[in-house]
């Protein structure tokens, strides 16, 4: 089995297991951070706690 971005799967599963956002939004948050994003948006409030990431509707610079 191969696993695409295998050491931000690890990452992210890390993250995971120590709690707050889920593991899917752990993998946007660190694609985001890969390809250079300054933030990445989501509408969901566990999401918007990962570094880099902030919930829509707000404002990310507050």
């Amino acid at each position: 089995m191969v696993i695409e971005a295998a050491d931000r799967a690890a990452i992210a599963a890390d993250r995971f297991r120590k709690g707050g956002a889920g593991f899917s939004d752990q993998m946007v948050a660190l694609a985001g951070q890969g390809a250079g994003c300054r933030e990445t948006a989501s509408f969901d409030r566990k999401a918007a706690g990962i570094p880099g990431m902030w919930l829509l509707g707000t404002n990310p610079d507050d």
